[in-house]
């Protein structure tokens, strides 16, 4: 690709009208940094226009480009952002606009102008030796422990390209040059923009800028090493042993609640994927994951997209996704996981000790146990470590396939003929299971039902219920409401807990403080009960945990003092209604409507809760309110 054409095209049919933008032009966004410029490629489409933002060899499609008079729009819906500029004497002038929060927007000055100019200013006398970059060099930025890697490759039109391969992901396709000592190189994708600028100091390494949009700064250096290597994607990221599949229960894109462990997600070998919509290297994995869901679907090949999304409003969430399905005609299940903010995300899916890149890759064998957590994803134009990448995966995926289907005989181990009964006496339901059946029985009318049941390595499905297995603890419960919890007929509220704890409230308080994560939420149950027996008021102890850094234990403190009445909790339980994590959100409604206090904070509070994205948060809203009389 030429220097003319790489800097930016556009080119209009003389049938849209004489003052049409026909020609060579370049574009450029203000930046911080100064210009940064991208090619655009406009062209007649059956009376009308088709657009691509270039960048180098790439060439990505825009899917809704109008000229309505002298005003030219290019939308992006797939990440929330579009163009708009004016023609005025043969230059085009507007803002470029996108959204990057709840309320939030980047806009940043756009321009093109018409002519053959190249997509950087001349700085330096033709023939300089733009070659002395080729190769691979170890870069620092200033803002990361970890060095990057960047590959910088000089065209035959004496162009640069190249890109940066950082733990999280890469920065796709970048294009510029090298004059005079200087390089540049920017890319514009329609939700990155970015400007590197660097020199090449006397020793041989380069000192540089680095700019993206409009918010953010910093510098970096390099040197050239051909052995420069990214920390193991495999080894940055760790799935927590104590969380189940089962555990999550998220909002498809019509609003269902759907568990993880939803055994309509199930196959020899899976593949979850945490993503947003709003992130291009989610973009570069996408045809990825149609191929493979292609390939290896009907092999038994299962892949569910959790999507993190950038407003929390579920419907424009939700449609975001569906954008961006259609652009990548994705067929696979996708969910409506959370907040794209890294923290907030991590509360959503404590199943990972943290959420450090997008996308997020989490490979399971059939029965649901975690095989490999990759972090981010090289895209196309990382060139070999791309084809690593795929090569990697696709090993991965048959290796899964290889292995034998999944038994869920021990699963039938611990339910057949036994009897679970439930921890209140408000819930109706008494459970037995046979051999893939399960049989249960309302306890009020005395109707007995018997009902298949769907199997997954720690969950039952029956009609619309789920009830998650924890053999751990040897009970069962609904993951989608803490206090709908059963255990085997005999056995006390805890069964995992030695019996003689059961009546010593401080040998059970030191297990929940010092205990692992799921013996510290039964003894908070524990406490709970015990309390209750003896017609305490309040629970202190778990007062203490409801903020526990273990979504788990945080969830077993906060259902405590609802069910203990405990009403030095409410300021906290304010608080967590907004928290990330939409189990926590439906327990501290539940644990308000159960303690009672009825002031205008707490009804303004539970209020808000009305368009919250999770159904199930809804609902608890509801019940809260009822309960309040309000």
């Amino acid at each position: 690709m030429s220097t003319l054409f790489a800097s930016a095209v556009l080119v209009l049919s003389s049938s849209l009208g004489t003052d049409a933008p026909v020609g060579v032009w370049r574009a450029w966004l203000d930046a911080p940094g100064g210009e940064l410029p991208f090619g655009i490629s406009v062209e007649s489409d059956g009376g009308g226009l088709s657009a691509a933002l270039v960048n180098g060899n790439e060439r990505i499609a825009i899917p809704h480009t109008t000229l309505e008079g002298n005003r030219l729009v290019l939308d992006m819906p797939h990440y929330d952002s579009r163009i708009e500029a004016d023609l005025s004497d043969g230059e085009l002038h507007g803002t470029w606009r996108k959204r990057s929060g709840s309320e939030s927007w980047t806009e940043m000055p756009f321009h093109a102008r018409r002519g053959p100019e190249p997509r950087f200013p001349i700085e330096a006398a033709a023939g300089d030796d733009g070659s002395r970059l080729d190769g691979r060099w170890r870069v620092d930025f200033e803002s990361s422990e970890d060095s990057a890697v960047g590959i910088f490759e000089t065209e035959p039109d004496g162009t640069l390209a190249g890109t940066f391969l950082t733990s999280t992901g890469d920065y796709r396709f970048l294009a510029g040059d090298f004059a005079g000592d200087r390089m540049r190189l920017s890319c514009f994708d329609g939700a990155h923009a970015f400007l590197f600028t660097a020199v090449l100091r006397p020793d041989g390494g380069l000192s540089g800028h680095f700019w993206s949009r409009d918010t953010w700064h910093e510098t970096w250096t390099a040197v050239r090493d051909d052995a420069a290597a990214l920390p193991d994607p495999y080894e940055q990221t760790e799935w927590r042993s104590e969380w189940d599949l089962g555990d999550a229960v998220f909002p498809d894109i019509d609003g269902t609640p759907r568990s993880l462990a939803d055994p309509a997600f199930a196959g020899r070998a899976q593949m979850l994927v945490a993503f947003g919509t709003w992130c291009p290297n989610c973009h570069d994995e996408a045809p990825y994951l149609r191929e493979l869901h292609e390939r290896y679907g009907p092999r038994g090949l299962s892949i569910l997209g959790l999507a993190f999304e950038l407003t929390g409003d579920f419907e424009r969430d939700a449609e975001q996704v569906r954008r961006f399905a259609k652009r990548h005609g994705t067929e696979y299940p996708i969910l409506v996981a959370g907040l794209a903010n890294k923290t907030k995300a991590t509360r959503a899916f404590p199943m990972l000790d943290f959420v450090r890149s997008y996308p997020t890759t989490i490979f399971l064998h059939g029965d649901g146990r975690v095989r490999a957590v990759h972090s981010g994803f090289t895209g196309p134009a990382t060139g070999e470590a791309h084809d690593t990448v795929r090569a990697e995966f696709e090993g991965l995926i048959e290796e899964l396939l290889a292995e034998e289907p999944p038994s869920h005989d021990d699963v039938w181990e611990f339910l057949e003929g036994r009897t679970f009964q439930p921890l209140d006496g408000k819930i109706s339901w008494v459970f037995s299971a046979g051999v893939e059946r399960l049989v249960w029985e309302d306890r009020g009318w005395r109707i007995g039902h018997d009902q298949a049941v769907r199997l997954s390595r720690g969950s039952v499905f029956f009609e619309n219920e789920v009830l998650r297995i924890d053999r751990e603890a040897g009970i069962l419960f609904d993951p989608r409401d803490f206090g709908v919890r059963f255990t085997p007929e005999g056995s006390s509220s805890t069964p995992s807990i030695d019996e003689t704890l059961l009546e010593n409230e401080q040998a059970l308080a030191v297990i929940a403080r010092n205990g692992a994560p799921v013996a510290r939420r039964e003894a908070f149950v524990a406490i709970s009960e015990l309390r209750r027996r003896n017609g305490e008021v309040g629970n202190p102890t778990a007062l203490e945990y409801v903020g526990d850094p273990s979504v788990g234990v945080a969830l077993a403190a906060v259902w405590s003092i609802g069910r203990n009445r405990e009403q030095g909790a409410v300021p906290v339980l304010l608080e967590h209604l907004s928290d990330p994590n939409a189990a926590l959100r439906r327990e501290s409604a539940h644990a308000l409507g159960r303690i009672g206090v009825r002031t205008p904070s707490v009804l303004e509070a539970l209020d808000a809760l009305y368009d919250d994205p999770d159904p199930l948060v809804r609902a608890a809203r509801m019940n809260a309110l009822s309960a309040l009389g309000g």
